[in-house]
């Protein structure tokens, strides 16, 4: 049943998502800098990267802790997996739908240990309450539990866009995204 329940709500998520979703990876410059135009967001936006380059975006809930934003998602989640492969990330503050609200900031994600999760639930605890309380016992558990994944800003990560390897540029070709290798000078 939580197979067919996660699925259901993955067609769901698909179904709503705010068509300029994708510019965040295709159209927006990203600007340099820390996570602070997530502050007053109440969802951010997730772009992540498929293996050939392809941007993958996903609204969620997350919470500022400190200089990173944290999230939690499915600990056998597909964008886990995207996250493993590519810690490469862009994010933004959005609507529910994924609308953009803000500029991209180039981020750096890692899924944090067991012990690194408990400060992680607490801001997440602390920014949606009784809400998060209320949905996350409204939904079945999932088989492989919860991970929790942190973003931080590039230049807070000691991350320079030259030391990750970019598999693909992704740029908008009629109704959908082309994909072409990316030369950088070093």
């Amino acid at each position: 049943m939580s197979d067919l329940m996660r699925r259901l709500e993955n067609r769901f998520y698909a179904a709503v998502r705010h068509p300029d979703a994708g510019s965040v990876a295709c159209d927006a410059p990203a600007v340099d800098g820390d996570l602070e135009s997530l502050r007053d967001a109440e969802y951010c936006l997730l772009v992540s990267y498929r293996r050939d380059g392809t941007p993958v975006p996903t609204p969620l809930w997350f919470a500022l802790d400190g200089d990173r934003a944290v999230f939690e998602s499915d600990a056998d989640a597909v964008k886990l997996k995207r996250l493993r492969r590519n810690p490469r990330v862009r994010v933004a503050a959005a609507t529910f739908r994924g609308r953009p609200l803000a500029p991209p900031v180039e981020a750096v994600a890692r899924i944090l240990a067991p012990e690194e999760e408990a400060p992680a639930e607490r801001a997440l605890a602390e920014k949606y309450g009784r809400t998060r309380r209320v949905l996350q016992r409204m939904r079945p558990p999932p088989p492989a539990g919860l991970a929790y994944v942190e973003l931080r800003a590039r230049s807070d990560a000691g991350v320079t866009s030259r030391s990750i390897a970019t598999p693909a540029s992704v740029t908008p070709s009629g109704s959908g995204t082309s994909v072409r290798p990316v030369s950088r000078n070093p």
